[in-house]
């Protein structure tokens, strides 16, 4: 484990995770010079000062931007084109497709890459919006970032499958919880990840490392 923060549960993360992934990325720079790195974040640490620092430390990043007014409009011929998919398959298969724009926010110093996800499931129309600095096709781009969903879902598992009576603590000691799944109970600040792609490790078939 390269960083940890103890935090609260509705407490805003961003100033702590720019914080660890500076520290993070000088101790994996200075250990392994030459390393090529990629993050992944969730909209909770959407932040200009974070496209910023990876935009100047080389670091290829995948960041969920919301769903705002300004940027869900621009994707409106790729979510019409979704539903007709979707009924075009008995609705009865999810479809997704993808859109890319330029957009600069007020806060951004320059404008940067959107790609968007207009997807049909069956349980209804959904829609994402991901800012990035990789050039990758809009496909692998929004592979790359679903890919951290999965450690969410087994902290979900976790709660669900074995109902642990206590899941907070205001400390690091050991409690019943961390117990039974202790590679699963990681501090919140684990929803952002780093790897590297110099020595590839494929996943699937997008090339995300």
């Amino acid at each position: 484990m390269l960083f940890v923060a103890l935090l609260p549960g509705n407490g805003d993360v961003r100033e702590v995770a720019l914080a660890a992934i500076r520290e993070v990325v000088a101790e994996l720079r200075k250990a392994f010079p030459g390393l090529v790195l990629a993050l992944r974040a969730d909209n909770g640490f959407a932040c200009p000062e974070l496209y910023d620092f990876c935009e100047d430390h080389d670091l290829e990043y995948f960041v969920n931007v919301g769903t705002y007014p300004t940027v869900v409009q621009q994707l409106e011929s790729q979510q019409k084109r979704a539903r007709e998919l979707f009924k075009a398959l008995d609705e009865k298969v999810p479809v997704q497709v993808f859109g890319e724009f330029q957009y600069q926010a007020k806060s951004w110093r320059q404008p940067r890459r959107i790609v968007g996800k207009a997807a049909h499931t069956l349980l209804g129309p959904d829609e994402g919006f991901l800012v990035t600095n990789s050039v990758r096709p809009m496909g692998d781009v929004y592979a790359c970032y679903a890919g951290r969903g999965q450690e969410e879902n087994w902290i979900k598992d976790f709660k669900l499958g074995l109902k642990p009576p206590v899941s907070c603590c205001t400390s690091f000691a050991i409690t019943p919880a961390s117990r039974y799944a202790p590679s699963a109970w990681r501090p919140k600040s684990s929803a952002f990840s780093a790897w590297q792609r110099a020595s590839r490790r494929p996943c699937a078939a997008s090339g995300c490392t």
